[in-house]
């Protein structure tokens, strides 16, 4: 599928923007939810990101989840990591040419190294 990525610098909007629909998420059928987390890009201040927020829906201990947040906590801790991450993204988004499934092969490889890296080094699952 091709469609147009583009990657935007941080927006200190984002994590508001998140609580908004966080709270209209919970009214709406929250006694049915566990935790609602802010993952991906926009979720790590100073972060370029696809300014597009999306939700995902999993099980609480999933893989999923737990490789979603521990990746997400990787890049809010280690600058460098998050800027390696940001050039990476803008460099994919160029030479992806809108396959946006291309772009996400990209990322994953790079995410399930980083992962995989940092729990060989004694970092736990969430």
């Amino acid at each position: 599928m091709k469609q147009e990525i583009l990657i935007t610098e941080y927006d200190p909007k984002w994590p508001l923007i998140f609580q908004r629909e966080k709270e209209k998420i919970l009214v709406a059928i929250g006694e049915y939810i566990k935790a609602i987390e802010h993952i991906g890009s926009t979720s790590v201040v100073g972060l370029a990101a696809n300014r597009h927020f999306h939700l995902h829906i999993a099980e609480e201990n999933s893989s999923f989840w737990k490789e979603h947040i521990l990746f997400r906590d990787f890049l809010r801790r280690d600058p460098s990591l998050a800027h390696h991450y940001e050039e990476l993204k803008k460099q994919l988004a160029v030479t992806s040419h809108g396959d946006i499934q291309l772009y996400c092969s990209g990322k994953s490889e790079f995410i399930k190294k980083v992962i995989q890296h940092n729990c060989l080094c004694g970092e736990q699952m969430v």
